[in-house]
């Protein structure tokens, strides 16, 4: 059976609302605790549920790594570090290729957004300079870099 937040949190001592700042970083918590709750989800192997944690956030944890350079190696590289921050803010990644960008309507872009749910947007060369991309993040109130 999958450890939920109450487990952690009887394991710590502590409240459900505790545990949850914790592993959300939140301040407000003393070193004493915030430790006692993460090695309580340590031993317990407690890994967040993402759909459960989105409801209550309203975020998805999802970022989306945009690319239209056909370089594997170069592509290789930028997931590799795009990955490595993710995982340090409790995100996941999706690397979704944007072929053809210089040809890409509002329409084909929108529609990327409806089918990823994501909180934020990495885009590489040459789409950081796509009018129409840049639009629709805007549009959408989607965070891009």
């Amino acid at each position: 059976m999958k450890t939920r937040i109450h487990d952690v949190a009887e394991r710590a001592g502590v409240s459900m609302k505790t545990v949850s700042r914790v592993l959300n970083r939140e301040p407000n918590v003393a070193e004493r605790t915030r430790e006692r709750v993460l090695q309580a989800a340590r031993e317990l192997r407690y890994t967040p549920n993402l759909a459960a944690r989105g409801l209550a956030t309203s975020k998805n944890y999802l970022l989306a790594l945009l690319y239209d350079n056909a370089s594997p190696s170069y592509i290789l590289k930028v997931q590799q570090g795009a990955t490595n921050i993710c995982q340090e803010a409790g995100y996941h990644l999706i690397v979704h290729p944007l072929r053809g960008s210089a040809n890409l309507s509002h329409e084909d872009v929108m529609a990327v957004f409806e089918r990823l749910p994501v909180d934020g947007v990495i885009l590489t060369s040459p789409l950081s300079d796509n009018a129409i991309i840049l639009e629709v993040l805007r549009t959408l109130n989607i965070r891009h870099i």
